[in-house]
C-alpha cells in the first residue's frame, strides 16, 4: 500500500472519530434502560443500570438445562447467560427496545458485553451462530436480534460469525405464552444445519436473547451436534426469571 493511501486512511479514521465525538456532544442519547442517564451513541446504556443489572445464577441456569435428559447426556453441552431477566426490570425494558424497537445497534451493544462476561466460557477457536428467524419473522423485524448480539460478540471475543449455516426449516408460533412441552413441540425439528462440511468438527457458541425454558436452544444445540460439530456452548443475553 502506497504512503499516501496510508495518509488519507489515516485522515478520514481521525475525522470519523471526530465526527462520533462531535455527534456524541450535541445530540447524546439517554440510557435505554433508566431513560435518564446521558450516554454516548455507542454507550446506549449507563454504568449505573449495567451494575444494577444482576448476574445470571449459573446454577440456576444449568439446572434448568439438566431438567432435559438429552442435556445431561450430552458433555459437548455447555449453557450460560448473562443477566437475569425479570418483568418490569431494566434488562427486560432494554430487550424490548432491542427486539421491537427497530434498534439492531443496541444488540451489537450489549453483544460486546456478552463477550466481557463469557469470553473465558467460550473456546477461543469457536464460530458464533445465532438462533435463526424464519423468512417470514425477520421480514416483519428487517434484523434478527440475536444476530445483532452474535455480531457484537465477535468483534470483543474474536470468534467467527456464521449466520448461514443453522436456518429455520419452517415458521413457527411465538412462545411467549406456552408451556414447556408445548415449547419443544413448537420448535422441536424446526432447524437444520445447510452444510455438515461448515461446522463438523468445530467448536460452535450458539447465541440467543433470552432464556426461558431452554426449548430453543436445545432444539438448534441438537441439529448442530448431529451434524458433526466438536462441542456447543449456548449463551444468552438474559435468564427468564418468570
Amino acid at each position: 500500500m502506497s504512503p499516501w493511501v496510508i495518509r488519507v486512511s489515516s485522515i478520514f479514521r481521525v475525522l470519523r472519530r471526530g465526527g462520533h465525538a462531535l455527534l456524541n456532544l450535541a445530540y447524546p442519547s439517554l440510557c435505554e434502560a433508566c431513560g435518564e442517564e446521558r450516554v454516548s451513541l455507542e454507550q446506549r446504556i449507563c454504568y449505573t443500570c449495567l451494575k444494577a443489572m444482576e448476574p445470571a445464577d449459573s446454577e440456576e441456569v444449568e439446572h434448568l438445562f439438566n431438567r432435559w435428559e438429552w442435556y445431561q447426556a450430552q458433555p459437548e453441552l455447555r449453557g450460560f447467560s448473562c443477566w437475569m431477566f425479570d418483568k418490569g426490570g431494566r434488562l427486560q425494558r432494554i430487550h424490548q427496545r432491542l427486539k421491537y424497537g427497530n434498534q439492531p445497534q443496541l444488540g451489537y451493544v450489549l453483544g460486546r458485553w456478552m463477550a466481557y462476561k463469557l469470553r473465558e466460557k467460550c473456546p477461543a477457536d469457536a464460530c458464533c451462530i445465532p438462533i435463526p428467524l424464519s423468512r417470514l419473522r425477520l421480514y416483519e423485524r428487517g434484523y434478527n436480534q440475536s444476530a445483532w448480539l452474535a455480531r457484537g460478540m465477535c468483534a470483543v471475543g474474536g470468534w467467527k460469525l456464521d449466520i448461514h449455516s443453522l436456518y429455520r426449516t419452517r415458521h413457527t408460533r411465538s412462545q411467549t405464552s406456552l408451556s414447556r412441552e408445548q415449547r419443544w413441540e413448537n420448535v422441536s425439528q424446526a432447524f437444520a444445519v445447510r452444510s455438515q462440511e461448515r461446522v463438523s468438527g468445530k467448536p460452535v457458541v450458539l447465541v440467543d436473547d433470552v432464556l426461558t425454558t431452554g426449548a430453543t436452544m436445545m432444539a438448534a444445540a441438537q441439529q448442530l451436534l448431529r451434524a458433526g460439530t466438536s462441542s456447543v456452548t449456548m449463551v444468552t443475553l438474559g435468564f427468564a426469571r418468570f
